[in-house]
């Protein structure tokens, strides 16, 4: 640590060399703005896009509820009771959806597609019904609750269009064929490989096929992703399950487009997080490094006065520190400023790249961590770089340095 006297005589030395000094503030600040803005945008793009298709696909929390979780007589359904009621009193948990999944083949026309039939209640599935993308028809609760909505791929193989009729054909949990005729209500383009060989039917209409009272899966909404595993462990706990019952997963475990987005956010986040940083760094370090490199005859000055080269080298390091602190803390100001401005107007990203963020307008999400972030980076960084040049400054002798004025 410098001694006051040392930190005074840096602090006096910030009013010299202004021009030099401003553009290196400048510098420091314009990396450490940029860093936070960056960190910022990153986030909120990785909350709406993975939030909207977590949503869709599966839930922050995932129950796969098997055949066994029923048990005889009215057990399934005081089991699924009592999972609800403990999921409402979970501050963490936003909303709770039921769906039933299984293996259909659907028949029209004299020709039959083995898909993927997903029973679901509409109304509380806004996410979902924003991916398909329905190109005809309305995916929405139908009066007399056999309107399903087929992918178009399906749809082509078939030879169907909206409004006509079909027949669905499952498997009942016991093991016996169940068959029911409905209509088709709607046409989409999903958002996956998978939705291209799915049929979405109401919950009601795949549990009558499935011949199951309850649903086969239950999706856990939350405020917060990062509560997932959490959540997770306490349904789990209260539960009390084994694979033969039920499975309680995560987004980041189940294998789909949610985990994978996830996933790959992540690493492209931290990707080019790494390539500001390694931008910004040599930006810093070599504005810092040619500012200490012009004032060799100056530390030479300084050794002919009989300063140590400690005292020397600390003199310097508070100088920068000085210095980048109060550029880092402006430059932060300014990104997070600009990322709050972002957020309360919104970047629109147009119709095309609205159905994989689920929503046309994108916003930054402001937080602590990418404010300490880019301010650390900001305020450490330079200092770190004087210290090299600071050194090779210091190694000189008196005359040396100061014959490097008259070159």
């Amino acid at each position: 640590m410098p001694s006051p006297a040392l930190a005074q005589l840096a602090w006096r030395n910030l009013t010299r060399h202004r021009v030099r000094n401003l553009l290196l503030a400048g510098s420091v600040a314009f990396c450490a703005g940029l860093l936070a803005l960056v960190l910022c945008v990153g986030a909120g793009i990785r909350r709406q896009l993975v939030g909207h298709v977590v949503e869709a696909e599966g839930g922050a929390v995932s129950v796969a509820l098997k055949p066994a979780f029923q048990g005889p007589g009215a057990r399934g359904d005081a089991r699924l009771a009592d999972l609800d009621r403990f999921l409402a009193t979970r501050a963490e948990v936003r909303g709770v959806r039921r769906r039933a999944v299984l293996r259909a083949v659907l028949y029209a026309g004299g020709r039959s597609s083995d898909l993927s039939l997903v029973g679901i209640e509409p109304a509380r599935e806004p996410a979902l019904v924003g991916s398909l993308a329905v190109s005809t028809g309305a995916l929405e609760a139908t009066p007399n609750g056999i309107g399903v909505a087929i992918a178009e791929a399906v749809a082509a193989k078939l030879g169907v269009h909206v409004g006509d009729e079909c027949t669905l054909m499952a498997q009942t949990r016991a093991g016996s064929v169940n068959v029911v005729d409905c209509r088709v209500a709607a046409l989409f383009r999903g958002a996956s490989r998978a939705d291209a060989g799915a049929v979405y039917a109401p919950l009601a209409l795949a549990q009558h096929l499935y011949d199951a009272p309850l649903p086969t899966e239950l999706l856990v909404d939350l405020h917060d992703l990062a509560q997932a595993r959490p959540v997770a462990a306490a349904v789990r706990a209260r539960l009390a399950t084994t694979s033969d019952t039920a499975v309680v997963e995560t987004y980041l475990t189940r294998v789909g487009m949610a985990s994978s987005i996830a996933n790959v956010n992540r690493y492209s986040s931290t990707a080019l997080v790494c390539c500001l940083l390694l931008i910004a760094s040599v930006g810093i370090a070599t504005a810092v490094m040619s500012n200490v490199a012009e004032r060799t005859p100056e530390l030479g000055t300084l050794a002919a006065l009989g300063f140590e080269r400690a005292d020397i080298v600390r003199l310097i390091a508070a100088e920068t520190a000085f210095l980048s602190v109060a550029a880092a803390a402006v430059g932060v100001a300014l990104g997070i400023a600009a990322a709050a401005a972002l957020a309360a107007s919104g970047l629109d990203v147009g119709a095309a790249a609205s159905l994989a963020f689920g929503t046309r307008v994108l916003r930054p999400e402001l937080s602590a961590g990418s404010a300490l972030a880019a301010f650390a980076l900001g305020a450490l960084l330079p200092v770190a770089s004087a210290f090299f040049p600071a050194l090779r400054g210091t190694r000189l002798r008196p005359v040396e340095a100061l014959r490097a004025a008259t070159v």
